[in-house]
Formats: C-alpha cells, sequence, structure tokens
C-alpha cells in the first residue's frame, strides 16, 4: 500500500502562494495526491488530473480524479516511467529537466490525453464552476499545458503555480502569462543542490 505523504512536509515552501478559500481548484499532476489532499481543505471542489495508473492513494470526497494526461492536444501520449513515479514523463526523454537523479526511463505507457481547454466545462458540483486556482506539476510538459488552457485563463483568470523543470519553459511561460496580464513571482528551490531550472513560477 502506497504511503501517504502531505505537501506540508514535502514543499512547505509553497503553501504560501494558496489562496486560503476557494471554489474550484485544479490539480494538473497530481501524483499521490499530497497537493489535492491540501487543497481539499480549502476550495469547495479539487479536480485532479495524473495519467499514472493505480498510485494515486485515496483522497477526500471532495476530490475528483481524472485519470488523463494535460497537455497541448487531444488523443494519446508516450508516458515514460522511472523508478520514482513522481518522475513519469510526456516529454521526450532527452528534455532538459532538473531531475538529475531519475536516470534512464524504465519503460512507458500509452495514456490518454486531454487539454483543459478540451476538458470544460469541469465536472463540478454544487454550481461551482469558476476555477479559482491551477496547481501545474508535469515533469517538463508544463508549457504544452499551458498552451493548452489559453481559453480557460482569459474565462477564469485563476491564480496559477507551476513548477518549471527548465529556464527555458520558465522563460517561454513568463512572456506567454504576461501576454494576458498576469503578475509574476519566481520562487526558487530552497535546497542548494537543486539547480537553477527547478523552480515555480506564481502567477496572479
Amino acid at each position: 500500500m502506497s504511503t501517504i505523504q502531505n505537501i506540508e512536509d514535502l514543499e512547505p515552501w509553497l503553501l504560501d502562494y494558496v489562496p486560503e478559500s476557494g471554489r474550484t481548484a485544479l490539480d494538473v499532476g497530481a501524483n499521490m495526491g499530497a497537493f489535492s489532499r491540501f487543497l481539499a481543505k480549502r476550495f469547495e471542489q479539487v479536480i485532479a488530473f495524473e495519467p499514472q495508473p493505480n498510485i494515486t492513494v485515496e483522497l477526500p470526497t471532495n476530490v475528483v480524479l481524472n485519470n488523463v494526461a494535460v497537455g497541448d492536444e487531444v488523443g494519446e501520449l508516450e508516458l515514460h516511467l522511472y523508478r520514482a513515479n513522481v518522475h513519469a514523463s510526456g516529454g521526450s526523454v532527452g528534455d532538459a529537466v532538473a531531475n538529475d537523479d531519475r536516470g534512464l526511463p524504465v519503460g512507458s505507457i500509452t495514456v490518454p490525453i486531454t487539454t483543459l481547454d478540451a476538458w470544460a466545462p469541469f465536472e463540478v458540483t454544487d454550481g461551482a464552476a469558476h476555477i479559482d486556482f491551477i496547481k501545474i506539476d508535469v515533469e517538463g510538459m508544463e508549457v504544452a499545458v499551458i498552451r493548452g488552457a489559453l481559453d480557460l485563463l482569459m474565462d477564469h483568470k485563476p491564480i496559477l503555480l507551476i513548477e518549471c523543470h527548465a529556464i527555458e519553459h520558465r522563460d517561454t511561460l513568463e512572456k506567454s502569462l504576461e501576454l494576458m496580464e498576469y503578475d509574476l513571482v519566481r520562487i526558487p528551490h530552497p535546497s542548494p543542490s537543486v539547480g537553477p531550472g527547478h523552480s515555480w513560477l506564481y502567477a496572479h
């Protein structure tokens, strides 16, 4: 059985960037659900996306889990698997990512992929259709997720918390989000052993 992990222990430096309350939050790249469980305490509903089957532990009743990848296309995606399930990625094996310890893939699976724009309107309850917050942690596919969510971002203007796995990814995201009149804050990883390419971007 998977061990339940809390985001308060894993990445506590991110929690001040999450709104205290809201209607609907999206967790794109939910993995084992640590961030989803935290969001469930603050939002009426959380919609989680995680393409890896059978790794997400039990989630609160106000979390809707979708076993699908998110990017800038609708169809199928080859998902590369690594020793640690947190490193699974649909990006090219040679992509510039900060996880130098991931090693080579140990296999791959084919999973469905959608865009956030294609997914909307979301399966929401009690009329809580407005998207207030989106957390994105997709192991190098963060630019694709934003490319596939431009209509949603313009319509809802949610607060964003995005993990960036390369400096060029961060720079591309900043240019796109500034055009949508987002204010941006770079959040460096607090560990000195993590390279500058691995950081977070807060957009509000």
